[in-house]
């Protein structure tokens, strides 16, 4: 995981800066209109894609181009994106080029993985603004509770808010909170598995990389991160926060009128 492409800004998260980049919440809807927090499928939208009609390249300034990046039936109302979100197209046609690589030449697909799961962590650190030796990445994570104002942990799924690939999930600390978290699974991390087989103390290995748990896993879900990250700020995250409170408000208005709500 120990790319050579690094990222290193601020490393406070705040709930505020978490949540407008995370779009509030994953569960927005609404009524009546299309959700940004269940972005597509709650209006007419262009047939479903992946595998089907070709999907426009993103415009991340239209709401309309945002919702034909995802391949949601269009005969139903989709609020269900707390459980499961579904993957913007960018995201979907990573997860395929990696699983194809996988599939014809494991051995030459792994050679890559340092270099893969370096760029994921660097988006994240990007995203989040934060340092790049600060993230882990892990298998999914559902608790998001410590979004208070100067958390010490963040903890997150990558499948809800995101929509990124199912089964994975960040971890943010501090370096002071790092400093008192001992990793439970061996990491893959080339400087630790290096200094492991060496028999000597690692002397760069960062905190994310020491607590990315190792084994084999849905690596091409793990390498999409990258796109995934990716297609949330090219939206830009207060644009998220902003629709999504609008789309809620659309909500509560609409579940006023409904006698017995």
């Amino acid at each position: 995981m120990g790319s050579g492409c690094q990222t290193s800004v601020m490393t406070e998260v705040s709930r505020r800066s978490f949540l407008g980049r995370a779009g509030v919440a994953a569960g927005g809807v609404a009524v009546g209109g299309a959700s940004l927090g269940l972005l597509a499928g709650c209006t007419d939208s262009p047939e479903p894609t992946g595998g089907g009609p070709r999907v426009p390249t993103l415009n991340p300034k239209s709401w309309t181009s945002v919702r034909e990046q995802f391949a949601l039936r269009t005969d139903r109302m989709h609020f269900s994106a707390w459980g499961l979100a579904s993957p913007a197209r960018s995201v979907r046609d990573a997860i395929a080029e990696h699983r194809q690589a996988l599939d014809e030449d494991s051995y030459a697909a792994l050679g890559r993985e340092t270099e893969l799961e370096g760029a994921a962590v660097n988006a994240a650190a990007r995203y989040l603004r934060t340092d790049y030796g600060q993230i882990a990445l892990t298998d999914s994570v559902e608790d998001q509770k410590p979004f208070e104002l100067g958390c010490d942990v963040l903890v997150s799924g990558a499948h809800k808010w995101l929509f990124g690939p199912r089964g994975t999930g960040i971890i943010w600390a501090k370096p002071t909170a790092w400093a008192r978290i001992t990793p439970t699974i061996p990491s893959f991390d080339q400087e630790a598995l290096g200094s492991h087989i060496r028999g000597v103390e690692p002397k760069f290995l960062t905190p994310g990389g020491a607590n990315s748990p190792g084994g084999f896993k849905a690596f091409e879900h793990r390498w999409a991160l990258t796109q995934a990250f990716e297609f949330m700020t090219a939206i830009g995250p207060d644009r998220v926060a902003d629709y999504t409170h609008d789309q809620a408000e659309q909500l509560m208005t609409g579940l006023d009128t409904i006698e017995g709500v």
